[in-house]
Parts: structure tokens; sequence; C-alpha cells
């Protein structure tokens, strides 16, 4: 039972650890499209 419980408690531990680098991720993909929109504006502006 006790074998059980630490099971769990790693998984749990493990399912925190990727959601925060999952959490990570969705921000720099964000902060990716932001400098993609940016460049493309200032290619638009440039060609205009």
């Amino acid at each position: 039972m006790e074998e059980n419980e630490a099971r769990f408690v790693k998984l749990e531990q493990s399912d925190k650890e990727k959601a925060e680098l999952i959490a990570e991720l969705n921000c720099d993909v964000g902060k990716i499209k932001q400098e993609q929109i940016a460049i493309h504006v200032s290619v638009q502006d440039k060609t205009s």
C-alpha cells in the first residue's frame, strides 16, 4: 500500500512539473507570435 502511495505522489509531482513546462512553452510561443507580428508589420511598413 505504501508503495502505491509513493508512486502516486511521484506521478503527481511529475504531472506538476510537466504542467509547468507546458505553461513555459505556451508563454514562449506567445512571445514568438508577437515577434512574428512585429516583424511582419515592420516589413509591411518598409514596402508601403
